[in-house]
């Protein structure tokens, strides 16, 4: 009966501390970002392979207030406007609308733990001339001391 008893306890132990361990929160600080963009075909000479641009890297600093609200840097397009959003503790997805100049649809994903993460950015857009992509990245945690770099931005809502 103790085992049992003991089991259970475990068990409940296990449901408990799950979700906390999960629920990690990456790190604030210096990241070293990896993107490469992807074209789809365009009939003019691509064989039906998609052109690519990259790899690229670059260097971010991510606040804890940026983390904690939205877990990933988003996009920052002018005149677009976030439509929706779905933040877990080890991911995003969003959605954005632009209606200026460029009218198109981002749609964003990214996923992480600590010191690691991956995500992608699909851009569609239909005037002034309709195009697509998708960006796909990848980011390492560097330092908490982000030295020169300056913080990304909030996303202005």
């Amino acid at each position: 009966m103790r085992g049992c008893r003991f089991s259970i306890i475990l068990a409940w132990c296990l449901v408990v501390l799950a979700p906390l361990a999960s629920a990690q929160s990456r790190k604030p600080g210096l990241w070293t970002i990896t993107t490469t963009v992807n074209y789809p075909p365009s009939g003019d000479g691509a064989a039906g392979h998609p052109t690519t641009a990259g790899p690229t890297n670059t260097n971010m600093c991510l606040t804890q207030a940026l983390i904690d609200k939205y877990g990933a840097p988003l996009p920052q397009i002018q005149d677009c406007k976030i439509t929706s959003f779905n933040k877990k503790a080890n991911s995003v997805n969003a959605e954005m609308v632009c209606s200026g100049v460029t009218m198109a649809k981002v749609t964003m994903e990214s996923t992480w733990t600590a010191d690691h993460a991956t995500g992608s950015v699909h851009v569609v857009t239909t005037a002034p001339r309709a195009m697509e992509w998708t960006s796909n990245s990848t980011s390492v945690f560097k330092s908490a001391d982000c030295g020169s770099v300056q913080p990304y931005p909030m996303p202005a809502q």
